[in-house]
């Protein structure tokens, strides 16, 4: 009713609740209070631009003061009938600060006391009677579940208002000064307070991993940092290390349900909830911002005061180990780069992890070897021992365990690329495979899914015999999968889903192991057909992969095709007609293999209809990415095509030019729309030219052209524009539209121009590829190993670190130490990806410059632009006096210009290294 009828048929509400709020009555203020929350759960999800906000705000000015004045008073309650008011006005709070603090709460008068109220809470006892044992109860009883709410409110508060934006208005910088000058430090040492106490060892998951995130978000600022550096020895001793601590929780799944144990160590989206993930977020980002002591404090605590104890028999906890074994995983790439430890890292895997691969406790061997995998590219000092280590790791791919098995497979997927490991592999890579594909048989686990890709890329040559039977098992494994239409709705268990992923990605890396043979390919198409054939509505995130499996197979093919796959293709065009319109972009390279390759069969099969029918579509889409998708179609009609769809380039023609008639602001777009006119021209210029007047379109058309020619900057549409004017020189002038026989001078001019500009361009591109190529030759980079797998020491930290942050953790290398007194710029994030990203800087290009990375490549590339445009000139010099004419009027410049390209055409003739025309 609230819904649907406040405020407007029900303007009295909030009076009447406010009289029972102030009655004194308890069951009465339970009943207003709860109406209070579903108004705030109204409102709770309109941001403070949308109008309707206001009315929340009329409903905070006429509550909060007196809300407030009962919070204080409950707070020096103890009853669970005040536990329970005090619960429903902390959620209030909460829903009201959603998308941020209301006008009223910003005021220093009403926001200070609600701050000393929270504090109050998140340090206040907590029964052990009635405590409950299991999680999901402990996470739901009131107690708890009050403290959990104030500790999201504080982390809320400090992640919005702990820095202030750029759009923030004069309200949100003076409440975000209040917060850190006034609030912060108390609530930081408030919760050290909390986290120091008995009750940590009671205190639901949830809460901790929300306690220990408003600490995370403390590293950045210089207030809170200096509290948490003088408590940083006691804080990683008391709180941070036990929190590492595989709980009671995940020892009985360890037990008795080992896949769980597997997916909630392997499930990245748990980093978000658990206590764990925070904790290695902290860790990483506390050296990351302030600098190698902390390293040094984690390492010397981890060695000094876990590692050395366990070994000497003082303290024989595993779970200590276990945890111990997590740091110095999570901080591989600190150590491996550091001058002070890493010159005898083989010394430290040698006396605290390499021992524990016969521990007779499984889940610490299991440990080991995830840690051992984060080490593989240290120095050995013996490399016989590093190679017995890698051998104990191999053995266990038999255990009876299934975690240790699990966990051996994905640690050896990052040993294998150790050059010395592969000798050892590859006589029994089948072997391994075979134990490998048991395993999956009977647990999904994306990280396991992964480790086949790693294998197929390193032992190509070895497994490529296998090709067929490891097809059919990544097949078998996907459609058990992805059996099920609700894989994407069940948002608690991810795995299936990022798993099935990887068996994708594992697919189309067989294909790439395979290209060498196009017998084995060929044999593949008796599983690949029907698995593409049987894609369906509800796999629609997964039709990406579908289109790149049929890439990588008809890649490495010469043509002709397999019907089995030309079946394959009309299903994926069904498809993408059907639910997958958005993929224009994934569908051209899978056709431009086809139709290019296959040219006869494709306009035989009945395919030419159903990529017509795309490019009108992509033409009319509201993405620029698709409308220059289907532009790069046509052209792969009109240039491989050629001379064989002279009745369907009228309409391609009318359907781009009438799109560029409505395309006001993207260059782009403009650029995509007028290559294909460009290679309609070179299709045939009669017939385009003559289109094209026939609409009366030629003089705005070519008009709008010479303006857009700054835009023109890859060298694909460059020399697109050299073929398609040079064709038109092939066309006797008078043939031309007569709005365009007096712009003879202007084509011929432009043509120079745009040669010399093609020329520069492909020049610094080769520069560009050179450079690049020496830095990997000097980082000594494997990039191939980076198309479909991680190659990160720290990519598989199991469920400790997310998937973003495994993917920012790629390249670790130095990083910008703040000092103590300095706040962090840009936050943790921010300095996370401008420290572990690529080196490479992400550059921003404006419509005036060309990238030619990756860009859509046709036959038109292979035409050498030179030769093909002399020839050109050459059938307009057979056209009488019209070439003197045109000679004369270009001015001694360009005419000079012109004679050096001739020149050059003549040398590229003679060294027999021209492709002028198709």
């Amino acid at each position: 009713m609230i819904d649907c009828e406040f405020p407007h048929q029900w303007p009295q509400l909030v009076n009447t609740v406010m009289s029972y709020v102030q009655s004194q009555d308890p069951p009465k203020i339970l009943g207003a209070l709860h109406s209070l929350l579903v108004v705030s759960q109204k409102y709770s999800h309109v941001s403070h631009s949308n109008p309707k906000i206001q009315e929340y705000y009329a409903v905070v000015q006429h509550t909060q003061p007196m809300l407030l004045k009962l919070f204080q008073y409950l707070c020096d309650q103890t009853s669970f009938e005040t536990l329970e008011m005090k619960l429903l006005i902390a959620k209030i709070f909460h829903n009201s600060i959603n998308y941020g603090v209301p006008p009223l709460l910003s005021s220093r008068d009403q926001f200070l006391p609600w701050i000393e109220c929270f504090g109050k809470v998140l340090l206040s006892a907590v029964p052990e009677e009635g405590d409950p044992q299991n999680p999901r109860e402990k996470a739901l009883w009131p107690p708890w579940q009050l403290k959990k709410v104030v500790a999201g409110i504080l982390e809320r508060l400090f992640h919005r208002y702990g820095s202030t934006r750029r759009s923030d208005s004069a309200s949100n910088v003076a409440l975000s000064g209040l917060f850190m000058k006034e609030c912060v430090a108390s609530l930081t040492q408030a919760t050290l307070t909390l986290l120091n106490s008995p009750l940590r060892e009671r205190m639901p998951r949830l809460l901790l991993g929300s306690s220990l995130s408003f600490l995370h978000s403390g590293l950045t600022h210089a207030v809170t940092w200096k509290i948490l550096k003088s408590n940083l020895s006691e804080l990683t001793s008391s709180i941070l290390f036990p929190s590492l601590r595989l709980t009671p929780y995940h020892m009985n799944l360890f037990e008795n349900d080992q896949q769980a144990y597997v997916q909630e160590e392997n499930d990245f989206s748990t980093s978000f909830k658990e206590p764990r993930g925070v904790v290695v977020s902290f860790l990483i980002d506390s050296i990351l911002l302030r600098g190698n002591d902390c390293l040094d404090l984690y390492i010397d605590f981890v060695v000094n005061k876990v590692f050395q104890p366990y070994n000497s028999g003082q303290n024989q906890n595993p779970l200590d180990k276990d945890a111990g074994l997590v740091i110095i995983g999570i901080l591989a790439s600190f150590l491996k780069k550091s001058k002070k430890y890493s010159g005898d890292l083989s010394g430290l895997l040698q006396a605290h992890v390499w021992n524990e691969f016969d521990s007779k406790y499984l889940f610490l061997r299991s440990r080991a070897y995830w840690v051992f995998s984060n080490f593989r590219d240290v120095q050995y000092s013996n490399p016989q021992q590093f190679l017995s280590a890698v051998q104990n790791v191999v053995n266990s791919l038999g255990s009876d365990h299934l975690v240790v098995r699990v966990f051996a497979f994905i640690g050896l997927s990052q040993l294998v690329k150790h050059e010395a490991v592969q000798p050892l592999i590859e006589p029994i890579i089948g072997k391994i495979l075979e134990a490998y594909f048991a395993t999956l048989d009977i647990i999904d686990s994306d990280d396991l899914v992964a480790v086949v890709s790693v294998i197929i890329k390193k032992y190509a040559p070895k497994v490529q015999n296998m090709a067929p039977a490891i097809l059919q098992k990544l097949i078998s494994k996907f459609n058990e999968l992805t059996s099920s239409d609700d894989i994407f709705n069940d948002y608690d268990n991810q795995t299936p889903i990022v798993a099935s992923f990887q068996c994708t990605r594992a697919i189309i890396n067989l294909l790439e192991a395979v290209k060498g043979s196009h017998q084995i390919l060929h044999s593949l198409v008796p599983l690949l057909q029907p698995f593409l054939k049987s894609i369906r509505p509800a796999l629609i995130d997964f039709y990406g992969d579908y289109l790149a499996i049929l890439v990588q197979y008809s890649f490495y093919l010469t043509g002709p095709f397999d019907t089995r796959m030309w079946d394959a293709l009309h299903t994926m065009m069904d498809y993408f007609f059907e639910c997958a319109g958005d993929f224009a972009e994934d569908l051209v390279e899978p056709l431009d293999n086809f139709i290019s390759k296959s040219t006869n069969e494709f306009l035989s099969n009945g395919m030419l209809s159903k990529v017509l029918r795309m490019y009108e579509m992509a033409l009319k889409g509201n993405m620029a990415s698709d409308v220059i998708a289907g532009c790069n179609v046509a052209e792969l009609l009109l240039v491989y095509c050629k001379g064989k769809i002279d009745q369907f380039v009228p309409a391609m023609i009318a359907m781009a030019t009438e799109r560029l008639q409505n395309e006001q602001k993207k260059s782009d777009v403009k650029v995509a729309l007028l290559s294909v006119v460009a290679n309609a021209l070179y299709y045939n210029p009669q017939l385009t030219l003559a289109f094209l007047t026939s609409k009366q379109w030629e003089k705005s058309l070519f008009g709008g052209w010479f303006e857009l020619l700054p835009k023109f900057q890859s060298t694909h549409h460059l020399k697109v524009v050299i073929v398609a004017f040079s064709s038109m020189l092939r066309v006797p002038v008078d043939q031309w539209p007569s709005s365009l026989q007096s712009e003879l001078p202007n084509f011929f001019t432009a043509l120079i121009s745009l040669i010399d500009k093609y020329q520069k361009r492909k020049e610094l591109n080769e520069e560009e590829y050179e450079e690049e190529s020496e830095e990997e030759e000097a980082g000594g980079g494997d990039m191939d190993e980076a198309s479909y797998e991680g190659d990160s020491d720290s990519e598989d930290i199991l469920s400790l670190i997310t998937a973003v942050e495994k993917h920012q953790m790629g390249n670790a290398g130095g990083s910008t130490v703040y000092r103590d007194d300095e706040d962090v710029v840009g936050g943790v994030l921010g300095n996370r990806l401008a420290h572990f990203a690529d080196d490479d800087s992400e550059e921003e290009f404006s419509d005036d410059e060309g990238e030619d990375d990756g860009q859509f490549e046709s036959l038109i590339d292979k035409i050498d632009e030179v030769v093909f445009f002399v020839d050109s000139a050459d059938a307009l010099n057979r056209q009488g006096n019209v070439f003197t004419q045109l000679m004369n009027s270009v001015g001694g410049e360009k005419a000079n210009q012109f004679q050096m390209i001739v020149g050059e055409a003549n040398r590229r003739k003679a060294n027999g290294s021209t492709n002028s025309q198709f």
